[in-house]
């Protein structure tokens, strides 16, 4: 789906075998018409468009995979065919947004990072996001982390997702919130170190025997060491799932409390 790349990237991907599809702007308008709070989320910012447009733009598709453009596919692979609806990162922190008080009414994830995100089309529950943006996000101050707080809600009433395993999949924050070991397990921390990570060999550690690696923040400073590690060829590796946690009202309890001191704080 190109949403603002140049010409010569789209000539790139389609080079690569990729179907290129442009958008086709009333026609969402027109499927988006039932759904007046993700035409109003949808222009604020260019994460929530690419997930809303991916939505609709694409009713013959199965199964759609969102990318960030800082997300590095070091090796060909593959998703098990399990009937997951929603595959997703963990996080290193609960950094939601929106009105503070969501996580005490809704069930959610502790934490996602859907720079790497898997879905089954007919699994996005496009009432219930336009419910949740209206009730909890339009208005906010800061939209970013928005999504995030949206999506930790619908992959939660999915009886049917899975966090890929940290071994396969990483998000690298560049700080020292999570240790390598934590990373690999999808430990998650209310709090941690914000400390960037300066040390090039403890920098390989996070992202050693990675398939997938998502240079988050910070990370980005840390791209070049992706490079001469791809393999665009041979047997493609099995991405690993588990079911993912719920958060437990205590730590929902929390994470609103996280909330209402940043929005306190700006």
């Amino acid at each position: 789906m190109s949403d603002g790349l140049r010409e010569e990237d789209d000539g790139f991907a389609s080079d690569l075998g990729f179907e290129v599809t442009r958008i086709d702007e009333p026609r969402i308008i027109d499927a988006l018409r039932d759904y007046p709070g993700l035409l109003k989320m949808r222009p604020n910012l260019p994460t929530w468009r690419h997930l809303i447009d991916s939505a609709v733009i694409a009713p013959e598709a199965d199964h759609i995979l969102l990318i960030d453009t800082d997300v590095f596919v070091v090796e060909p692979v593959a998703f098990p065919d399990n009937g997951v609806e929603f595959f997703y990162n963990g996080g290193d922190i609960p950094g939601f947004r929106g009105r503070w008080y969501l996580p005490l009414v809704r069930p959610m994830l502790p934490t996602i990072n859907p720079g790497f995100f898997l879905y089954r089309r007919d699994a996005m529950d496009l009432a219930l996001m336009d419910e949740l943006v209206r009730r909890y996000f339009l208005g906010s101050k800061n939209y970013w982390w928005t999504r995030q707080a949206a999506l930790s809600v619908i992959v939660a009433a999915s009886p049917h997702a899975g966090i890929f395993d940290g071994n396969d999949v990483r998000v690298i924050s560049g700080n020292k919130k999570r240790t390598p070991e934590e990373v690999r397990r999808n430990h998650w921390k209310l709090m941690g170190n914000s400390e960037p990570v300066t040390d090039r060999d403890l920098m390989e550690r996070y992202i050693e025997d990675a398939a997938v690696i998502h240079f988050a923040g910070r990370g980005k400073d840390w791209i070049d060491l992706a490079t001469g590690r791809s393999r665009d060829s041979g047997t493609p590796r099995f991405l690993r799932t588990y079911a993912g946690p719920r958060a437990t009202y205590l730590q929902r309890c929390l994470i609103a409390a996280r909330m209402l001191a940043i929005q306190t704080r700006r």
